[in-house]
């Protein structure tokens, strides 16, 4: 069966980059539909907010390009094909590499001048780790993951890069057993299962330092600590930057 192409175009903001979704049209897809790039890359959806994106068009951020192996040219156009959602599988366990972004990011006012802002600086603070786990956990539920999936995320101004080095299912009789399209894909939910691995040398970019966390932690959302659900909330409220513009240290969707 043949499916409608997509002119592939980037997407309007970082902010829209950072959902790791699909940008789309509302006239062409629902909100958080899960469909099919290239019969071989799932994703869901979001409707573009800032009337961008056209009738037949997809943005696309740069870590699901780069997922795809796709470079951005103009005439590109890509297969979209709808997924089930009742068919599609709920993850167990998935395994994850963490990498930072070398570059802080900082908010500043309307009158500086990002290329001037001298607070702009590389970043080689300690990390949270408590907070981090706990934010990429809530950053991923919901998400529609299969191996080797790239995912970009902001946390406290810094660049989290998430690499899904494997995916597992549940134990399923052979009478259920998934259809072969989504046997390899599956959505993370409340119960499934993290454990944070060594960064694999494939997956390892230029600019991005691999975060080590301590070896082989596993995790369940709703599962932590006392103090890592307070330190959460905490981090959480401690910061608001809703007001001011962002400084990016890169071209227009570089997530």
């Amino acid at each position: 069966m043949l499916y409608p192409r997509f002119q592939v175009v980037a997407c309007p903001t970082n902010e829209q980059a950072l959902t790791n979704l699909l940008i789309v049209n509302a006239q062409d897809f629902s909100d958080g539909q899960s469909v099919l790039l290239a019969e071989s890359f799932p994703v869901m959806t979001t409707h573009d907010t800032t009337g961008t994106i056209s009738p037949g068009a997809v943005g696309c951020s740069s870590a699901l390009r780069e997922w795809m192996g796709l470079q951005l040219y103009p005439g590109l156009s890509i297969a979209l094909t709808p997924l089930c959602p009742s068919d599609i599988p709920r993850l167990h366990t998935i395994s994850i590499s963490l990498h930072h972004w070398n570059i802080k990011r900082l908010p500043v006012t309307n009158n500086s001048d990002p290329e001037c802002d001298e607070r702009l600086s590389t970043y080689d603070e300690g990390f949270d780790q408590a907070a981090l786990r706990s934010h990429v956990m809530s950053l991923l539920h919901g998400h529609l993951l299969t191996p080797n999936r790239i995912l970009v995320f902001d946390f406290h101004l810094k660049l989290i890069r998430v690499v899904i080095e494997s995916v597992a299912f549940p134990m399923f009789p052979d009478s259920c057993d998934t259809i072969d399209i989504y046997s390899d894909m599956g959505v993370m939910t409340g119960s499934t299962k993290i454990h944070f691995v060594e960064p694999d040398g494939e997956h390892r970019k230029q600019g991005w330092i691999p975060l080590r966390l301590h070896q082989n932690e596993t995790h369940e959302i709703g599962e932590l600590s006392d103090d890592e659900s307070e330190q959460t909330e905490s981090d959480a409220g401690s910061e608001n930057f809703s007001d001011v513009d962002w400084v990016v240290i890169a071209e227009h969707d570089t997530w």
